[in-house]
């Protein structure tokens, strides 16, 4: 059975609350950008808030295997860097879009929320290495709950649909 959070349909639904770009906006709407700009706006939007879920689901299906033993400890520890390394470049890519002046405060805000989510994204991966090498887990259940909090609302996913 596929837990309600990861239902297609509630994604996209948690997706199309949270877009960058006003729909309806005229052309040009975003300090004189073209308007297949915007377009482009709103799937970076939209892109950001999916890697997020879903890096947040590879950190943790990476954990239950290592508990599991279907990864050995070097394994994990490598594919999690993997994902610290891919989520700190989006977020440097998103930090630079917010900072180049060509998003509305909206947008920046929403971009904002998406970077702060990679943040913990990678406190989780990193308190993951350290349950690893160490055998303190508590840090690491932590870090998750916080990483999938701020994943609800900046996607502004139902909590009622949250994976508890």
């Amino acid at each position: 059975m596929v837990p309600r959070a990861l239902r297609p349909a509630s994604l996209l639904a948690a997706l199309a609350l949270a877009p960058i770009v006003l729909e309806g906006a005229p052309a040009g709407a975003l300090s004189g950008v073209p308007a297949g700009v915007e377009a482009l706006l709103g799937a970076v939007g939209t892109l950001g808030g999916v890697n997020a879920y879903a890096t947040f689901m590879a950190i943790g299906a990476v954990a239950d295997g290592w508990v599991r033993e279907t990864y050995d400890a070097d394994t994990a520890v490598r594919v999690v860097g993997v994902l610290k390394t891919l989520v700190r470049s989006a977020a440097d890519s998103l930090e630079e879009l917010i900072r180049s002046g060509v998003l509305r405060e909206d947008d920046r805000v929403y971009l904002r929320g998406v970077t702060e989510v990679y943040g913990r994204l990678e406190a989780e991966a990193a308190s993951f290495v350290v349950w690893v090498q160490t055998g303190e887990r508590r840090s690491f259940d932590e870090a998750r709950a916080m990483a999938w909090k701020t994943i609800l609302d900046t996607l502004a996913l139902p909590r009622e649909e949250a994976l508890e």
